[in-house]
């Protein structure tokens, strides 16, 4: 009994140790959401539970949205152009990816798996349930956060890089897309991790290729008239989706392409990206 007594005894203090510092530990873990702002825009929304949500602000302004006259290569739905003015907003500078997904709905409908890879296979009405729980999970409950798809007019005003004040490009973030996009040239046939390639200028990425970004807006042909903060929110069922994906065409890269399909339609090159708006 004497041996045994002498042997644990200086086990002690080194067991109550590990244990207070366990204990501290717990209790320095943020028990909120936190949100970084950086001297560039962008914004770093940390969590207990969820992976990191990067976003970069977009400055209000206005653009000529759609395709130009001159355009050869745009098709009748990118027609007419016409004047946007657009608020300013918060946009995700990543796809959602698949460790984002699988912490909110507990499921992966990818087809190719990796937790830095943008989500895909989910249709719109996955998209807006995908948003619903996580605008209702305790994690964003702690903050004054609310998540929504971009609208179309959104998306093209950061693709075009007309956001920044920059010259007209073909692509979001280049003339080149090899250097700013996976599409069926480059990409083996399959997604790759967010955030690989250039960037258009605010710092997002994956505009144009990678998987396509469902948008908020239903589909409707171009209207010449001036508009404010557009969204389409009435008429058939059919929604609007942009940018090309690992499997399109150069042509199906361009920023002012349109594409769109039924609120149920899935594939596994189409995905989305977030606005986060703050209250």
């Amino acid at each position: 009994m004497s041996f045994h007594t002498k042997f644990y005894y200086p086990l002690v203090p080194l067991c109550l140790g590990i244990i207070f510092a366990l204990i501290a530990l717990a209790f320095s873990r943020p028990n909120r959401s936190v949100q970084e702002v950086y001297s560039d825009g962008s914004i770093s929304l940390s969590f207990q539970s969820l992976p990191e949500i990067k976003a970069k602000k977009i400055p209000a302004g206005e653009y000529m949205m759609g395709a130009s006259a001159t355009d050869h290569l745009a098709i009748g739905n990118e027609f007419p152009a016409h004047h946007v003015h657009i608020k300013a907003f918060n946009l995700s500078r990543y796809e959602v990816t698949q460790e984002l997904w699988e912490a909110v709905m507990n499921n992966n409908p990818s087809s190719h798996v990796g937790p830095k890879f943008p989500v895909e296979n989910v249709s719109w009405n996955d998209c807006q349930e995908f948003i619903a729980r996580l605008n209702q999970h305790p994690d964003i409950q702690s903050f004054n956060f609310h998540f929504r798809l971009p609208s179309e007019a959104e998306w093209e005003y950061v693709a075009t890089g007309a956001s920044q004040g920059l010259p007209f490009q073909r692509f979001a973030g280049s003339d080149n897309a090899q250097i700013v996009a996976w599409f069926a040239t480059n990409s083996d046939g399959l997604t790759h991790e967010v955030g690989q390639l250039q960037d258009v200028a605010p710092g997002i990425y994956d505009l144009s290729g990678n998987v396509a970004e469902w948008v908020q807006d239903r589909y409707c042909e171009y209207s010449s008239k001036e508009q404010k903060n557009p969204v389409v929110t009435s008429g058939p069922s059919v929604f609007v989706y942009r940018g090309g994906s690992f499997r399109s065409s150069e042509n199906k890269l361009r920023v002012t392409a349109r594409n769109a399909d039924t609120a149920s339609y899935r594939s596994p090159d189409l995905g989305f990206r977030l606005v986060i708006e703050q209250y």
